[in-house]
């Protein structure tokens, strides 16, 4: 992982860990942590000295704590009772347990009561247990947490029927890990398509300043500087899968809005009338460096730009990881994205707006704002935001990823593939791979009568109509290679052994199409090349596809455009970058290509799919299994079994 500075203080806490083991609910309570922190609470800022509390100056009190988390899953309503008369009384629409949203009542999906989830900020070695409590009696839920890669509890991923069975309706479930990957990262649901309605929420790693690379680039890392960015929909996404037919408004899966740490307004867009709710704040004061942590739990296929109004941004890490510093003006960021970046408050003070767009064709339509408050500027936003202009001062300064206009050897533009890690890759990481894996991301459309007429049942959605998309959406699976995912009954990790696994595996290749389970075996310790080409984008349709590989982190060699592929040796890295960027969310170029490396290095059953839910739904998932069974580390005592009942049945 490049992170030999941390070695040492991970040896110990996981040490601590493999002799502890799962410890009583009521012991427990003794750390139990608040449920506020950061997200639209500016009291723990100030460190708060308690000698139990996780959100603290992890320089002062470096020593691994346990961090405890009762999490309530909940289906829940925005803008339901408890928001009394938000917004026509803006104090009602912080009462407790209300949910605004954007001001559009709806039905959600929340831990305890939360939009966005409970922020756990902890340090580097802490243990973290978090409690879930499942009430919701008709759905499954489970927890993953994205971008800490469970180097001893590869178990606790949290994805159902990989590494663990689902959490069923009014069970509790028991997450517990050492936080040994350092950076800004977040938690979702990756049961069905929860991530769309609320199941979210961010985790923060922080180190002491004496490791940490980029303590020099900012004044303030403050919690409350943590901003999570989430498209929104107005309806529950089960409404969009697999769709309707004659309602086109209800296939499109495009975001109505965007929602910042849980709020933001509504604009009608035939009214043009606001809904009035509060806009997220984040303060500052003048003539300082802040650290601002953004993470993007964005679902759907549309990506967004990020900008601060007359403020640059300095990036300084990508999922995590540090970088060679590089300004710019704006970020474009696709679903799990995490940027971390620092603002320097040298503009007059008074309040700026913070906006959120969402890029290209009908995505365009979704936005949010926020803003950046300048400590004692005693100026007020007007209630309705103009952006006119606001954002074009910086045009000298380039963008991050804007994969709609070229960025090699363009000064306005900035790919991810010409940014460079602090960390020096190892030098197998750069020479010949073990072996390639070629993904050709793609779909298969059915016909009415292999879909409805053959007997079978397969998975398959509606997606947006528009041009160069069959009339009505068509009726469509997903595949990677020609192959759409299906998880097994039964967690892999649990059952290594299984004997279902060979039955249900794929065929090394399928013509024209398979609906199985697309499992890889990957030998352990070696270093593998990934390049994902997208053959579904167009002319018409355009999309960054992120995909995320759990229990790693890829080096990104290269990314392409279409026209790069018809180039002799498209894939050929250059070897003589020995900083590729780290990430372990990947956005692949439109109708282009993107070349990955990384060392399969944590043995266990891992998922690499695309971050868009649906497409996630529909089978763009690959199951990676590293090393053999004994290679792994064995679930605990007890760990829980799921799979089908088909006794044997006699009949007299």
């Amino acid at each position: 992982m490049y992170r030999d500075t941390f070695v040492v203080v991970a040896l110990i806490a996981l040490g601590a860990y493999s002799t502890l083991g799962f410890v009583e609910r009521d012991f427990l309570e003794d750390y139990l942590q608040p449920l506020d922190v950061g997200i639209r609470n500016r009291t723990y800022d100030n460190f708060i000295d308690d000698d139990k509390l996780c959100s603290r100056d992890c320089t002062k009190y470096p020593e691994p704590r346990t961090c405890y988390y009762k999490f309530v899953a909940e289906q829940y309503h925005a803008m339901g009772p408890a928001c009394k008369n938000c917004p026509m009384t803006r104090e009602d629409c912080f009462s407790p347990q209300c949910v605004q949203a954007d001001g559009i009542e709806r039905t959600v999906l929340t831990f305890n009561r939360l939009l966005d989830g409970p922020s756990l900020h902890v340090c580097y070695g802490d243990r973290i247990i978090v409690d879930v409590h499942n009430k919701m009696p008709a759905r499954e839920v489970s927890v993953h947490w994205h971008g800490e890669l469970q180097p001893k509890s590869p178990w606790m991923d949290g994805v159902p029927h990989v590494t663990q069975c689902p959490i069923d309706g009014n069970t509790w479930f028991r997450y517990d890990f050492i936080a040994a990957t350092p950076g800004s990262h977040f938690y979702h649901s990756h049961s069905g398509l929860q991530l769309f309605d609320g199941l979210s929420g961010c985790l923060i790693v922080r180190t002491s300043k004496e490791v940490d690379p980029l303590r020099n680039q900012y004044d303030y890392d403050l919690f409350s500087h943590t901003i999570q960015i989430q498209d929104w929909l107005h309806v529950l996404m089960d409404d969009k899968f697999p769709g309707y037919n004659k309602n086109k408004t209800m296939i499109t899966v495009k975001p109505d809005s965007y929602l910042i740490n849980g709020m933001g307004g509504y604009q009608n867009p035939v009214t043009l009338q606001w809904t009035g709710t509060p806009f997220a704040e984040f303060f500052v004061k003048p003539n300082k460096k802040y650290r601002f942590r953004i993470v993007s739990t964005s679902s759907t296929t549309c990506s967004f730009q990020f900008t601060i109004e007359g403020h640059a941004m300095t990036l300084i890490a990508t999922d995590g990881y540090p970088i060679l510093p590089v300004n710019v003006r704006s970020l474009y960021m696709a679903g799990g994205d995490v940027y971390d970046v620092v603002i320097t408050t040298n503009q007059t003070p008074r309040p700026y707006w913070m906006r959120v767009q969402g890029v290209e064709g009908d995505c365009a339509v979704a936005f949010q704002q926020a803003v950046l408050q300048y400590e004692g500027s005693g100026q007020m936003l007007p209630p309705t935001p103009n952006t006119e202009a606001l954002f074009n001062s910086l045009s000298y300064i380039p963008e991050l990823n804007n994969m709609r206009k070229p960025c090699h050897e363009n000064a306005d533009n900035v790919c991810l593939d010409e940014l460079r890690s602090l960390y020096k890759a190892p030098a197998r990481l750069l020479g010949e791979p073990y072996k390639q894996y070629v993904y050709h991301i793609g779909g298969h459309m059915f016909t009415p009568e292999e879909l409805y007429l053959s007997g079978t049942y397969h998975t398959h959605y509606l997606p947006v109509s528009g041009p160069g998309v069959t009339p009505g959406g068509g009726m469509f699976s997903d595949t990677i290679n020609n192959k759409t995912n299906v998880f097994p009954p039964f967690a892999l990790f649990g059952e290594p052994y299984n004997p279902l696994i060979e039955k249900l595996k794929c065929p090394d290749k399928c013509d024209p199409w398979c609906e199985c389970m697309h499992l890889i075996k990957l030998p352990y310790n070696e270093v593998f090349e990934m390049v994902f080409i997208d053959g579904i984008s167009n002319d018409f349709i355009k999309m960054d596809h992120p995909f995320h590989i759990h229990g790693h982190h890829f080096s990104v060699m290269k990314l392409g455009t279409k026209d790069d592929l018809n180039k002799p040796n498209p894939f050929a890295i250059n070897p003589e970058n020995e900083y590729p960027l780290i990430k372990d969310t990947l956005p692949v170029p439109p109708a282009g290509f993107a070349v990955a490396r990384f060392v399969a290095d944590n043995p266990g059953f891992w998922v690499l799919h695309c971050h868009f839910q649906n497409h996630n739904m529909a089978g763009m998932v690959v199951i990676i299994q590293v090393g053999e069974p004994n290679e792994m580390i064995p679930v605990p005592e007890g760990w829980p079994k799921c799979g089908n009942y088909l006794p044997p049945v006699r009949i007299n």
